[in-house]
């Protein structure tokens, strides 16, 4: 996300949900205006979507008004406060994640962008639900630290799944119960009543297979082209004679 720390954001909506048996509090907020910038600080990619360069500038895109993104990001953990210059209350939030990341026009007038997204964290404490909804259509200043994603996405145990017929490794498919898994080929022979849904493409799969084999071969020196050293000395001696 923004790697700039105290960056200016407003909080639309602040509201409880629920998460399997994890309670969650979600925050709606934007930044608004935001320049090329702060938006690559996000991803290059998506500052390029929303402007592009006339002459030495960076401008906002005028026949775009609307996009929404489809991005992938880590964790973060946020430190926010009221007002970075004044008071000392700040709250420190380990984990958060962000989604519906989306961008839209100031105003139907003007051309500035301002960016959306969805911050979601856990109920640890439950004075962050009161700490936003005092900031409810308020601004807050907010820094967010990257966090190593494997420390906190488990994978899906359905990954480790032989397929359910053939006991191939790495399937392409599990059934929507998390039961059991199908390779390609089996997956159109599944039990009647069962749903598949795909839990890694074919090349995906066959890249692992791959990897798997390599690591169980011996190691050749690259030098020799693959060639085993005693049998060439071998041969020369064979060749002298």
């Amino acid at each position: 996300m923004f790697s700039s720390d105290n960056v200016k954001m407003y909080l639309m909506d602040s509201y409880p949900t629920v998460d399997g048996e994890k309670r969650l509090i979600q925050l709606r907020c934007y930044v608004n205006p935001i320049d090329y910038e702060l938006t690559s600080e996000v991803d290059q990619e998506l500052a390029r979507t929303l402007f592009h360069l006339v002459g030495q500038e960076w401008m906002p895109r005028p026949l775009l008004q609307k996009a929404t993104f489809n991005t992938n990001l880590p964790p973060y953990a946020l430190n926010f406060c009221r007002d970075p210059e004044h008071g000392n209350h700040h709250v420190h939030i380990p984990v958060v994640k962000i989604s519906k990341l989306e961008a839209g026009k100031v105003t139907p007038e003007s051309n500035a962008w301002a960016l959306m997204f969805t911050l979601s964290f856990e109920k640890n404490d439950p004075k962050w639900l009161n700490e936003f909804a005092d900031l409810l259509h308020e601004h807050f200043y907010g820094s967010f630290v990257e966090l190593q994603p494997s420390l906190f996405d488990e994978q899906d145990p359905v990954m480790d799944l032989l397929c359910r017929l053939c006991d191939a490794p790495n399937p392409e498919f599990a059934t929507t119960d998390g039961k059991f898994a199908y390779c390609a080929k089996c997956s159109v022979n599944k039990e009647r009543g069962e749903e598949l849904r795909r839990i890694r493409d074919t090349a995906t799969a066959e890249a692992i297979a791959r990897d798997e084999n390599n690591e169980e071969a011996p190691r050749r020196d690259p030098l020799l082209g693959g060639a085993d050293i005693n049998a060439r000395n071998r041969r020369k001696g064979r060749n002298s004679q």
